[in-house]
């Protein structure tokens, strides 16, 4: 009988070391989303001005606070670019990667958009989504009715 106390003594001992180890391993965690968090909220503060520069209105910005996080960015094509202002705004993003490539891509979107049809569905909004999986998502709805009268 002593030796299966024992033997439950020394499981139960090695479950608590073991919940202390990942206890341990979550704090850890949160810290390293603590990081990721502030380091893509700085990212996100140099992206939204680009964003504008690229000739697109920024309406929102969804936070998702998770392991990890995610940013995403609510925009709507206001005017397109010409190829050299587009040139020249790329140039002057050199060296910042998640800017460049977060612009680069809404260019691409709003080609798409020019060329792709869908019927009577309009582009009504792109969400770039910012973190470990980058990604452009363009909605397509139908137009507004104009309010009656």
């Amino acid at each position: 009988m002593d030796d299966k106390f024992g033997s439950i003594v020394n499981a139960a001992k090695n479950l608590g070391e073991q919940a202390q180890n990942i206890a341990e391993k979550a704090g850890n965690l949160a810290q390293v989303g603590a990081d990721a968090l502030r380091s893509l909220t700085d990212e996100i503060n140099e992206l939204l001005p680009a964003i504008r520069s690229a000739g697109y209105a920024v309406q929102g910005v969804d936070l998702d606070v998770a392991l990890p996080p995610k940013v995403s960015v609510h925009c709507r094509l206001l005017k397109e670019l010409s190829e050299d202002e587009r040139a020249a705004l790329l140039a002057s993003l050199e060296g910042r990667k998640l800017v460049s490539t977060a612009v680069s891509s809404l260019f691409q979107v709003a080609e798409a958009q020019r060329r792709l049809s869908l019927g009577t569905l309009r582009p009504s909004d792109v969400i770039l989504e910012v973190g470990v999986s980058p990604a452009v998502r363009v909605r397509y709805r139908e137009p507004e009715a104009p309010a009656a009268s």
